[in-house]
């Protein structure tokens, strides 16, 4: 038997729930499928697929056998590739995944740059909201926000998220600056709908103690889409909340102003994502250091305190009193 088939077939049979869907993307029949399934379980001596007339579902043994069994085959494949490039050559295709923001904003010009300083690397972009499996995608490099990612994946922390509340000056001058948070319930504000979830993301505040606070504001202009968010706060429609990474240039350039630093969460980061491997190929690794090298030193991802009130204090100076304030 061919186990490195065997494997493969396995692994497709699990992602894709069907021994029919696996068979149709292999090029083979159902019974081929099936046959090898049944000769990989033969030699293991377990269960690795629970069959049903309606679905195909993972054992505890096949569950544990696949992330095992997708990693040997990345592993092969880059063995196979790296035996067809010249040794320790800087070539070939490197598949770098990140969210659209981030992507189009960070990781679309650093991919450009990475291909002027080597010329025989392939960036291949894969810009989506969605969390991407690295190993079943064949992801080589993942750019992701949030907390810590998957435990079997290495994550290397490259810059802290702040959560920022900000204001376009015309807003500003039309409104009044809110003097505290409650009175921001006075004021027009935006909001953001998670695509994955449908529900409204409540805003954060750092607390006087370290904590984080959450609230849930009524909103007059809500997306489920940051960059049209944005949009909407730099048109004066309201305040809003915005990760660093999205707001930063803005703040640089005076087209917002920041509100509450002392309210700036950090409870989340930006990292880069990689799968575990014994050898990785040149390419890749040339890329994984070159974008955290690159994206740990960026100073649009993240605000230093002293400038984080610097700006503030630009705010309160040009924005005036909220009228909500002084009607009560």
């Amino acid at each position: 038997m061919d186990k490195a088939r065997a494997l493969m077939i396995f692994t497709r049979v699990a992602r894709l729930g069907s021994f029919r869907k696996a068979a149709a993307e292999l090029g083979l029949t159902p019974q081929a499928v099936s046959r090898s399934v049944d000769a990989l379980e033969a030699v293991l001596g377990s269960r690795l697929l629970a069959r049903t007339t309606r679905s195909v579902g993972l054992t505890q043994e096949g569950s544990e056998l696949l992330g095992r069994a997708e990693e040997a085959l990345v592993q092969l494949d880059d063995v196979l590739r790296s035996s067809l490039e010249p040794l320790e050559s800087v070539s070939g295709p490197v598949r770098i995944a990140a969210p659209l923001d981030l992507g189009r904003e960070f990781v679309t010009p650093l991919s450009l740059e990475l291909k002027r300083r080597h010329p025989l690397v392939i960036p291949e972009l894969v810009l989506q909201d969605g969390i991407s499996d690295i190993v079943a995608e064949r992801i080589d490099i993942a750019i992701r926000a949030g907390k810590v990612p998957d435990s079997r994946l290495v994550a290397r922390r490259v810059a802290p998220i702040q959560l920022m509340v900000c204001a376009s000056p015309n807003y500003l001058r039309k409104h009044g600056c809110p003097a505290h948070w409650e009175a921001l319930r006075h004021h027009q504000l935006t909001g953001f709908r998670s695509p994955r979830t449908g529900k409204l993301v409540p805003w954060e505040r750092q607390g006087a103690q370290g904590e984080v606070g959450y609230d849930e504001f009524d909103l007059a202009f809500v997306a489920n889409e940051t960059s049209a968010e944005l949009q909407a706060i730099l048109a004066g429609v309201g305040i809003g909340q915005l990760a660093g990474f999205t707001a930063i240039k803005h703040l640089r350039s005076g087209k917002l102003k920041l509100l509450f630093p002392e309210a700036i969460t950090e409870q989340y980061a930006l990292y880069v994502v990689y799968a575990q491997r014994a050898r990785m190929p040149l390419r890749v690794r040339t890329a994984v250091d070159f974008l955290i090298e690159r994206l740990s030193h960026d100073p649009n991802l993240s605000l230093s305190g002293a400038e984080a009130k610097q700006f503030a204090a630009l705010s309160a100076k040009g924005g005036g009193t909220s009228r909500a304030r002084r009607a009560r």
